[in-house]
């Protein structure tokens, strides 16, 4: 039997053609859509798991070894310390702190990020059995210096390990945001390019569509830099570093205070630690008042910059101070006198070359002001290497100190 042929009108024929140009963009439309709609949540998820862990990282540490602190030293009694609006319950901080992350452990896919996580958590564990052991001493009373000890060699080293496993954990948060990025740039690449080779008459929805998911991605980016004029214009970063210094100094104040009570009490001089106890508590009012000025200035500042903390190069090592450089190249063999080598401060203090209390006032701890022959001989060594260079064929040049933002 002879099959008809189908005969179709021209107004038919363009409607099958046009079919059969747009049905396959329309497929790559649909394709877009839900990877940025997955994008979207995987965007957002980060950025909420990052806002949960930077506000510990920001805040943790500090209360936690502030409340500790002040049970210690009987500031105040562990039953009336949630009357206290500056202080928090060492327990109640635990508790939240190990609900939040093993939560965050539960919805985070990424291993590394998982690892921190873990990390983390056993952390928490151990700082509970500490804060334990510090509880147990204060019920049984006469143990201060030992609850002292407790404070240096466990307490602050654990919330600062628990501090530093939260900023691993932004780290690899931070990377896989990145990775995330990059997978929706390359498929924004292929539609724009399969869309092109499909048909050049739609080369405008092309353009269109690509403008739009751009548009989307460069979003969360202006929104940040506009947030970022607001702050400079309400200068909170400058009143916020201000009640800072002024607090740090209040703390390293009481501090030295406090040390000085324990080894009062070691002697037996009562009466002169309780002296000082009552100059420490008051300057505790103010150190209050400014703690609450300067929460108050960052959650400001971290509601409007969207608590997205810098992106870090992948190359940068991360560590709490400088005893986690890493070690790049080494030539020779260090040499090891037979005598005790004494620190490079006590080396300068002898000829009257450092002043590190001026400088602690101007930048904090850590630094100093290099005076009289010491600060020649600290110019001369500079001079000798930049001429040892200059011999060797290289130019010796002083760039500009302002550059560009781009």
């Amino acid at each position: 039997m002879k099959m008809t042929p189908i005969r179709l009108s021209i107004n038919k024929k363009l409607l099958l053609l046009s079919l059969g140009l747009v049905l396959p963009f329309c497929v790559l439309i649909v394709f877009l859509l839900l990877s940025m709609t997955r994008y979207s949540r995987t965007y957002d998820q980060i950025v909420s798991n990052l806002t949960v862990a930077n506000n510990y990282n920001l805040n943790f540490k500090e209360e936690m070894d502030e409340s500790l602190y002040k049970l210690v030293v009987g500031y105040i009694d562990y039953e009336h310390i949630s009357e206290d609006g500056t202080l928090k319950d060492p327990y109640a901080l635990i508790g939240e702190l190990r609900d939040e992350f093993t939560d965050l452990r539960d919805i985070t896919t990424e291993a590394e990020s998982r690892v921190w996580l873990e990390s983390l958590l056993r952390n928490i564990d151990t700082l509970e059995k500490r804060v334990d052991d510090i509880m147990e001493n204060i019920r049984i009373g006469g143990r201060y210096d030992e609850n002292i000890r407790e404070l240096d060699n466990n307490i602050y080293i654990l919330t600062e390990l628990i501090q530093d496993n939260i900023q691993h954990y932004i780290y690899y948060q931070t990377r896989s945001m990145e990775q995330t990025t990059a997978d929706l740039n390359h498929q924004i690449t292929s539609f724009i390019v399969v869309c092109g080779s499909l048909l050049l008459a739609l080369a405008c929805m092309a353009v269109a569509a690509a403008f739009v998911i751009t548009s989307g991605i460069l979003r969360p980016v202006g929104e940040l830099y506009e947030a970022t004029k607001r702050v400079a214009a309400g200068d909170l970063d400058a009143r916020a570093r201000a009640a800072q210094q002024e607090a740090d100094e209040l703390r390293a104040s009481r501090n030295k205070l406090s040390k000085e009570i324990g080894k009062l009490m070691g002697q037996g001089k009562r009466d002169e630690a309780e002296a000082i106890k009552a100059q420490v508590s008051a300057n505790a009012d103010r150190l209050a008042e400014l703690e609450a000025t300067e929460k108050d200035l960052q959650e400001k500042i971290t509601k409007i910059m969207m608590t997205i903390p810098n992106i870090i190069d992948p190359s940068v090592p991360i560590g709490k101070d400088d005893s986690c450089n890493v070690e790049i190249e080494k030539f020779g063999e260090p040499v090891v006198p037979d005598f005790e080598i004494p620190y490079h401060t006590d080396i300068m203090a002898r000829f009257n070359g450092i002043d590190l209390d001026a400088a602690g006032k101007v930048a904090g701890n850590g630094f100093y002001y290099l005076m009289g022959d010491i600060a020649r001989l600290h110019s001369a060594v500079l001079a000798y290497a930049r001429d040892f260079m200059i011999d060797r064929g290289f130019t010796y040049c002083i760039p500009p100190f302002m550059i560009r933002s781009n």
